[in-house]
């Protein structure tokens, strides 16, 4: 089992369409936790489970000054549960 923290820093994310009422945003810094677990059931059998954004942490996007709020998602926790099997 693996459990793994990932930090983004604020970063910019230029306007590269051609409208000239969009401007440039930025999007703030996020703190995500991850898992992911396998086991092997035999040498040819092996089960996984992976999740990502465990603490539904949002992304927030801003324009200008870091007070105007330009986008806020948040998508919730994502998982994958899956089986690997040689034949």
């Amino acid at each position: 089992m693996r459990l793994m923290w990932k930090y983004r820093s604020k970063y910019l994310q230029p306007n590269s369409l051609p409208f000239p009422d969009r401007s440039h945003r930025y999007v703030q810094d996020a703190t995500y936790l991850n898992m992911s677990a396998k086991y092997k059931i035999n040498s040819n059998v092996s089960v996984f489970l992976k999740g990502l954004n465990l603490t539904n942490t949002p992304q927030v996007y801003t324009r200008g000054n870091d007070t105007t709020i330009a986008d806020y998602s948040r998508s919730g926790a994502k998982w994958e549960f899956g089986i690997k099997a040689k034949f």
